[in-house]
């Protein structure tokens, strides 16, 4: 009996060894888990659920390929960004100053806006 269990711990470690092989032959990387934790509104998780059960995934699935695509893409797909209201009044006050709405002054190189600027506050 005892040579019977160390022969199928044997047969596990060679299991194990070979597997460990084929991956490091193969250039694969074995990488650390972490847990991670969050804290949710408990509404929006609920509503969360119902929309990835709809799609097929739970909300813990999902989470966790935003995450390898965050880590491999630089940009990921599913960010989108939502500019806040005092964003909105500044992109629309450069499209105004551009189509000459209103009035501003116009450098030639960044060296002559520079001089201007710290003139400015030289007289302040």
């Amino acid at each position: 009996m005892t040579f019977l269990l160390l022969f199928i711990a044997y047969l596990i470690l060679l299991t194990f060894l070979i597997f460990y092989a084929i991956l490091y032959l193969k250039g694969a990387e074995i990488m650390a888990n972490i847990n991670l934790s969050i804290t949710v509104d408990e509404n929006q998780y609920q509503h969360a659920q119902a929309v990835f059960a709809f799609l097929g995934t739970d909300v813990e699935s999902a989470l966790k390929k935003m995450i390898e695509r965050a880590a491999y893409d630089e940009y990921p797909e599913y960010v989108h960004l939502h500019p806040n209201s005092e964003t909105l009044k500044a992109m629309q006050e450069c499209e105004d100053i551009l189509s000459g709405k209103i009035p501003a002054k116009r450098y030639t190189n960044v060296h002559e806006m520079f001089a201007e600027i710290l003139a400015e506050e030289d007289d302040e």
